[in-house]
């Protein structure tokens, strides 16, 4: 297998995530609508590829829609059309949907949006969304009719939706955009599955802005960590693909402490460290390459400027889900937890918050702090051990420590 990072992987380069495939493709052979919840970099995308891959070779249709890049309800809508004609299944109505949303478009660009109801009124012209989102409905509804089980798959949706939220009548135009999925899945029913993911839950999202009602039949299947043997495993097969001077073949032991200094042992991360490992130039290396004293020389690497791109976001996607106070008192916290290895109690963390915000009302701030470590649990920054929290990524937490921390 190659070693991969950052992009979705299926086929040979696919490992480790044989029981969630599995569960996953039970579920979505049943008809179920799935929401796939795991923090960012754990692997979801590179999940949803191996299974439309397999689902590929015993007929099935995968359609998958990445809205990270869209700007508004008009190139939503198009994404999803331009998606399904893609496919290659024959419609009748396609060309008639397809002409609908290019001038739905057409008239939204540029165009200021006042939003009364279901209606647009633009500055060329009035545009009914109620139309095009109907006629783009029907369409969807009928893909199984072709004869063929199809998947439809919408990536980074949390992203696209954050951005509508922060524009004119954005609460209105979020809530629009979930309704109108919903209704979507549900004239679906069981006939046609889809699969909502993104890098940033939108479990997260939908609580943030009180919207639970628009997901709650999706059915949850979170995504977490490799099992530690797993880990292991995946280290020693990338060692392994080369069979020349340029192969890095590791030991158990050596694997072993790459997965405990990664400490929170996901794909991306194992995957950067055994590039670290490997990019290592001659001069650095022991007599002994690989060894342990190259891991740690490898780690000390990622924590080097040249690596802030890959953990940085970290730091970036704190503003994506939260307004500016939280994203304060969320740094506040995780500021204060890179130095503490051994984590910190909700009671000590509460102290923290109340010496930095001596005029916070008592009761707000226990609200708040019990939001922010919900949200941060759940995006993957913190792990809980009983009333402890601390980093769960150890790279994570050295990272924050160099660039944050006292």
């Amino acid at each position: 297998m190659r070693n991969i990072t950052g992009n979705p992987v299926d086929g040979d380069d696919f490992f480790g995530r044989e029981e969630d495939l599995q569960q996953l493709r039970i579920a979505v052979e049943d008809g179920n609508h799935i929401l796939l919840l795991g923090p960012r970099r754990v692997g979801k995308s590179s999940l949803i590829a191996e299974l439309s891959r397999t689902l590929k070779v015993e007929g099935w249709t995968a359609i998958k829609v990445d809205v990270q890049d869209t700007a508004d309800e008009a190139a939503f809508l198009q994404q999803i059309q331009e998606a399904v004609k893609a496919s290659g299944i024959e419609m009748p109505a396609m060309a008639t949907v397809a002409e609908l949303v290019r001038g739905f478009r057409k008239f939204f660009r540029g165009s200021k949006v006042s939003v009364a109801g279901t209606g647009l009124e633009l500055k060329d012209g009035d545009v009914d969304w109620e139309e095009v989102a109907s006629q783009l409905k029907s369409l969807i509804k009928s893909l199984p009719d072709s004869g063929r089980r199809v998947l439809i798959t919408i990536d980074e949706l949390p992203i696209f939706l954050n951005k509508l939220l922060r524009s004119e009548n954005g609460s209105e135009r979020v809530r629009r955009i979930l309704d109108w999925l919903r209704s979507v899945r549900q004239a679906c029913g069981t006939r046609l599955p889809w699969i909502l993911c993104g890098s940033i839950g939108l479990d997260s999202f939908v609580v943030q802005h009180g919207l639970e009602g628009s997901i709650n039949e999706l059915l949850p299947q979170p995504l977490g960590a490799l099992e530690p043997a797993q880990a292991l495993e995946l280290l020693k097969r990338l060692g392994l693909k080369r069979q020349d001077q340029h192969q890095c073949k590791l030991s158990d032991e050596v694997a072993g402490y790459m997965v405990q200094r990664v400490g929170w042992p996901i794909p991306y991360y194992l995957q950067l460290l055994f590039h670290a490992l490997k990019s290592l130039r001659n001069q650095d290396r022991s007599k002994d390459y690989p060894a342990a004293i190259d891991v740690q020389k490898a780690y000390e690497t990622l924590l080097s400027p040249q690596f802030q791109t890959h953990l940085g976001h970290w730091d970036s996607r704190l503003g994506d889900l939260l307004d500016g106070h939280q994203v304060s008192v969320a740094r506040e916290l995780l500021n204060h937890l890179c130095e503490h290895p051994n984590g910190r109690s909700r009671d000590q963390l509460r102290d923290v918050l109340a010496r930095e915000f001596p005029q916070a009302d008592p009761g707000k701030l226990d609200r708040e702090l019990r939001e922010l470590l919900e949200f941060l649990e759940r995006d993957g920054y913190l792990g809980r051990e009983g009333a402890i929290y601390a980093f769960r990524s150890f790279l994570l937490r050295d990272f924050w420590k160099r660039k944050f921390g006292e």
